[in-house]
C-alpha cells in the first residue's frame, strides 16, 4: 500500500520498474500502461451518430476522399479568387507595383490597350 502523493511501483514483463504519478494511478492498469495506446476497443453505443465518423474510424478509402475534398477546396478556391480578380477596382493609383496587379482586370485592360497603341 503506497501512502498519499507518493508514486506507484509496477514491474513491467522487461524487469524496468514503471512509475506512474498517484493521480494516474488509480484508472491506469498495468496492461493499460503498457499498451500506452489508450487500451483495446471497447463496446461503444451503436445509435450515436458523429460528424467526424464516431469511435475508431479508419475508412478504406481515406486516400480518394481526402483527394475528392482537396480538389473540392482547390476548386472553389479557384473560382472565389477569380470573381474576385474580375470585380477588384483600385480608385486610388498605387504608388507602386502590388501583385494582384498582374490578375486584376483593371490593370488587365490597361495593359493591352497600351500594347494596341505601340
Amino acid at each position: 500500500m503506497t501512502g498519499r502523493g507518493q508514486p506507484r511501483r509496477y514491474q513491467t514483463r522487461a524487469s524496468q520498474q514503471l512509475t506512474l504519478p498517484v493521480s494516474l494511478s488509480s484508472s491506469i492498469t498495468f496492461e493499460h500502461a503498457l499498451n500506452m495506446g489508450g487500451g483495446s476497443r471497447y463496446p461503444y453505443p451503436k445509435h450515436v451518430w458523429s460528424p467526424a465518423g464516431g469511435w475508431w474510424t479508419r475508412p478504406s478509402n481515406w486516400k480518394s476522399n481526402t483527394t475528392i475534398v482537396f480538389g473540392m477546396i482547390f476548386a472553389i478556391t479557384y473560382g472565389v479568387w477569380r470573381v474576385s480578380a474580375d470585380k477588384e477596382w483600385r480608385h486610388v493609383e498605387p504608388s507602386r507595383p502590388i501583385p494582384s496587379m498582374m490578375w486584376a482586370k483593371q490593370y488587365t485592360e490597361k495593359k493591352q490597350e497600351q500594347e494596341q497603341e505601340q
